[in-house]
């Protein structure tokens, strides 16, 4: 049987490495700002000189998308108007 030819175009997976990549190492120049703990965390370590492997901040898809969901849920709590 052949071997199927991979496709050139970027699989979610690396998609989703290659958005968190950027985002982090942008995080320390201020082009973006933390949207989560685990950013924060990031750039909470690079200021105060400590060591930071970019790589252990790279998270898995469901858990990248569980992190989107988290975020998402809490903004829409932050724009609800508070009950009474």
């Amino acid at each position: 049987m052949a071997r199927r030819r991979r496709s050139p175009r970027l699989t979610d997976r690396e998609f989703i490495r290659s958005l968190q990549l950027i985002r982090l190492k942008g995080l320390l120049t201020g082009e973006y700002q933390p949207m989560s703990n685990r950013e924060e965390m990031y750039l909470r370590l690079l200021r105060a000189g400590l060591p930071a492997d970019i790589e252990d901040f790279v998270i898995s898809r469901p858990l990248f998308h569980l992190e989107a969901m988290e975020r998402k849920a809490v903004e829409e709590d932050l724009a609800a108007p508070p009950s009474t």
